[in-house]
């Protein structure tokens, strides 16, 4: 028979559990915990934490800022939304947020100055706010989802930010927020060792994806998720490799597009085909082959809801010798 705990049981349980906090490595709240459990958290060392996740349910019954107590291993920390937390935050190498404020998100960043990986879950800003300007010297991987709460400006995140090591981005927004092409060109050229982009429900052309991917020359990989005014034959353009052109992008290798049907998405099969095969070259080709000028193919995925594509388009694609083409 299960028989349910009463508030003075978890209590007791949750006073044992703080008794022995020193040994604690990973600490994970997901549940709605009395406030008392929470507030007497900065009372204990935790001399062995290495890792934070509070998801609390209700965090309008906690104090209004929590404190930690000393954790000098701590290095990665998950807080749910609105989460108001003193934290060693310049130890943290790991960070996911998620605040209903982006200037919550952007101040708690800016005390984050050895992290690596960060990725931020929060509203888009009514309008730009006045910042200082911060580095993230080891920031390698960084995600950014913004919502359009009453909002549609989410580049003062990036505004405010310079990232010298950053390898892989990774950006959505929902579909009001303004592309602000400019404003990231800067960012960019402040970051300019992505090798990774990963863009979903971003609303760029693919005029606009083009100035993205000029200012990405390392790019490997490219992923495009719900972006159908990107993706056309202007898109396919820019990607064809032609002999004696400069190439853009010449190190991509592996490529991911959302061709789910939509009416907005409009693109000839044969360019596609060409763009392709125009980024492929066997082993048997001489080194001065200026083919070679391009990083060869490792997968290219094209997702849509139904196999559609024509036999022709399939036979010119496996003969080019790219084998690891899949369709969804």
């Amino acid at each position: 028979m299960n028989v349910p705990m009463s508030r003075l049981d978890i209590t007791l349980i949750l006073e044992q559990l703080l008794t022995i906090s020193s040994r604690w490595r990973s600490l994970r709240i997901s549940f709605s915990v009395p406030p008392e459990f929470m507030k007497r958290l900065a009372e204990y060392a935790m001399d062995n934490l290495e890792e934070v996740d509070f998801y609390v349910h209700h965090s309008y019954n906690l104090p209004t800022t929590l404190s930690f107590g000393p954790a000098p291993r701590l290095r990665k920390v998950s807080l749910g939304q609105d989460m108001h937390v003193c934290m060693p935050w310049s130890q943290l190498t790991d960070l996911d947020i998620h605040p209903h404020s982006p200037q919550v998100a952007l101040d708690t960043l800016a005390q984050c100055n050895n992290l690596v990986t960060a990725s931020v879950h929060t509203a888009a800003w009514a309008h730009p706010p006045q910042s200082t300007e911060f580095t993230l010297k080891h920031l390698r991987t960084l995600s950014l989802t913004f919502l359009d709460d009453n909002g549609q400006h989410f580049m003062p995140l990036l505004d405010h930010l310079s990232a010298p090591a950053l390898e892989h981005l990774h950006l959505t927004l929902e579909s009001n927020i303004i592309w602000m092409e400019a404003q990231f060109t800067d960012f960019q050229l402040r970051s300019p060792n992505i090798t990774r982009l990963e863009m979903e429900d971003v609303d760029l052309t693919s005029t606009d994806l083009r100035a993205v991917l000029s200012n990405t020359p390392s790019l490997t990989h490219l992923k495009l998720t719900y972006c159908p005014r990107s993706i056309d034959d202007t898109l396919f353009h820019t990607l064809l490799y032609q002999d004696g052109a400069t190439p853009l992008v010449p190190r991509l290798h592996t490529l991911f597009l959302d061709l789910m049907s939509s009416t907005r998405i409009v693109f000839s099969e044969d360019v596609l085909a060409s763009m392709i095969a125009s980024r492929w070259w066997k082993d048997t080709e001489p080194e001065s082959s200026s083919r070679r000028a391009v990083a060869r193919w490792t997968s290219v995925e094209l997702r849509r809801e139904q196999w559609d594509f024509s036999r022709y388009f399939m036979g010119v694609v496996q003969s080019s010798g790219v084998k690891a083409l899949t369709c969804m």
